[in-house]
């Protein structure tokens, strides 16, 4: 029965605390066209929220917890030099995003806006079983427990060459938690239903060792409004709102990154798909003033 409290523990929690995406792990400069970014971002992760009752003026749940470590996940592929699809992994799901550098990727420092949404889902069923004397297995009390995750939003992100990125934006955060024990040979579902904007901020510092990147980062979150609602089976609903919450995350991104496909590699497929180039352009003016200077070449030939 104590791992059974431990998993209603820790769903309870999960049902009044809102699942979310904090490290960043990248800096705003571009990989490049065909390199990518591999890495895995762990630290100490807090977070404390409060939770309106529904139907209540007054009352409100409330919800710490710690993660140790706390594990994140990101992988980005250069499209070109400007435009990267990336993926971020986290409790609030599998986060798909597209981050666009707005700058030249000469410059020294960058600054690109990352577009992404998630999708999360987590099931878990728990009952008690008694074996009679016959060997017989019955199972009693069961329950399930599903939460889906919905979050979109936007981050806006500033690097440097000499390593310092920071981030900073808002995200959308929408969760539908199903409660589903038995009772009395029938199943009772009660679902509840929060919504809530969390605006985050991120500071980090990046060092290339080879291939390898390790950035140490702390990042920061708040919850300035959250909503939430309930209902059993097909009663009707209930709702409040006026909740809090903020979350806290110092640690640290092991990345691995390989090289972006050189002119030399690429260029033929480059001159297909993007067209005229500089480059190209400088070839035909060279060609143009060898042909010129063939022309003027075999007129003086003539004349003589």
């Amino acid at each position: 029965m104590r791992l059974f409290s431990v998993v209603v523990l820790s769903l309870t929690c999960a049902a009044c605390l809102t699942p979310r995406s904090m490290m960043l792990g990248q800096m705003a400069g571009p990989v490049g066209r065909g390199a990518a970014e591999i890495g895995v971002a762990t630290g100490i992760g807090y977070a404390q929220q409060t939770t309106p009752v529904p139907g209540s003026t007054s009352d409100a749940r409330g919800a710490r917890v710690w993660t140790i470590p706390a594990v994140e996940g990101n992988a980005q592929f250069g499209l070109n030099d400007r435009v990267g699809i990336n993926a971020h992994f986290s409790s609030a799901g599998i986060q798909p995003g597209l981050k666009i550098t707005l700058n030249r990727p000469s410059a020294r420092a960058h600054f690109a806006l990352l577009p992404q949404v998630a999708v999360g889902y987590t099931h878990v069923r728990y009952a008690a079983y008694a074996t009679g004397s016959g060997g017989i297995s019955n199972e009693s009390d069961p329950r399930s427990y599903s939460m889906f995750t919905f979050m979109f939003g936007l981050r806006a992100l500033i690097s440097h060459v000499s390593g310092f990125y920071c981030g900073f934006g808002g995200d959308f955060i929408a969760t539908r938690f199903l409660d589903s024990p038995v009772i009395v040979n029938r199943v009772t579902t009660t679902i509840s239903n929060s919504m809530q904007i969390a605006i985050g901020v991120n500071v980090g510092f990046s060092i290339n060792v080879g291939w390898v990147r390790i950035r140490p980062e702390i990042a920061f979150a708040v919850n300035p409004w959250v909503q939430s609602g309930a209902n059993v089976d097909d009663m009707p609903g209930f709702q409040g709102s006026g909740g809090f919450g903020w979350a806290l995350m110092p640690g640290f991104s092991l990345v691995a990154a390989t090289p972006k496909v050189t002119r030399d590699e690429g260029a033929e497929e480059d001159e297909k798909k993007m067209g005229p180039s500089e480059d190209r352009d400088d070839r035909d003016r060279e060609r143009d003033e060898r042909e010129e200077r063939d022309d003027r070449e075999e007129r003086l030939e003539r004349e003589e």
